[in-house]
């Protein structure tokens, strides 16, 4: 089960989306939309059939996103605007529109943007058994951002972040400090992804 749409201000923006931009004629041209932010500054890159751009003035205030890329069409330079705001956590909408040199706008329409999910970000509840083979069941709350992934132990009273989670060619391995009697004792959970399930 994925998380559920958080509230706006929890809402992050950085990492991969996948855009499509709604032309005046109704066809759609679709490119990738990369966000990435450091110690509070934000770059951003887009890379569509004319390759590779740089984003310019680009913002990011709460769940509102604002770029502006340099275009050439058919000869003319053009600045080309994206003012869109997230819906829910994984989905952006909004304009865009094409401004001239001499400042005036030539084209404008619809802008969206799908995130590129994680296969392992979501909630997903866990049965486990102690070597005694008794079965513990708690919840472990998978997340990414900037493209590192981090997970939280639901057990009991305790929230417990991972020390360690991994993932690669369908493999999870988590790592938690798991307090009992007193004592912290390392738990690590390697289990193999199938469409839904972790096993």
């Amino acid at each position: 089960t994925l998380l559920s749409a958080r509230a706006e201000d929890d809402i992050v923006l950085a990492g991969k989306w996948q855009a499509t931009t709604t032309l005046p004629n109704g066809n759609e041209r679709d490119s990738t939309v990369v966000l990435t932010e450091k110690d509070g500054a934000w770059s951003g890159v887009a890379t569509g059939q004319s390759g590779e751009r740089a984003m310019k003035k680009l913002s990011v205030e709460g769940a509102k996103l604002v770029f502006e890329l340099d275009l050439q069409v058919n000869g003319n330079d053009l600045v080309y605007r994206v003012d869109a705001k997230a819906e829910e956590a994984n989905s952006l909408g909004g304009t865009w529109t094409a401004t001239g040199t001499d400042g005036n706008e030539v084209a404008s329409g619809d802008w969206k943007a799908a995130r590129e999910v994680h296969p392992l970000v979501g909630k997903w509840n866990v049965a486990a058994l102690r070597p005694e083979g008794e079965e513990m069941k708690f919840p472990i709350v998978v997340s990414e951002a900037a493209g590192n992934l981090a997970a939280v132990f639901k057990m009991g009273e305790h929230s417990l972040p991972a020390d360690e989670v991994s993932f690669e060619d369908k493999k999870a391995i988590m790592k938690v400090q798991f307090p009992f009697d007193g004592n912290t004792y390392p738990l690590t959970i390697t289990a193999t992804l199938s469409k839904d399930q972790l096993d």
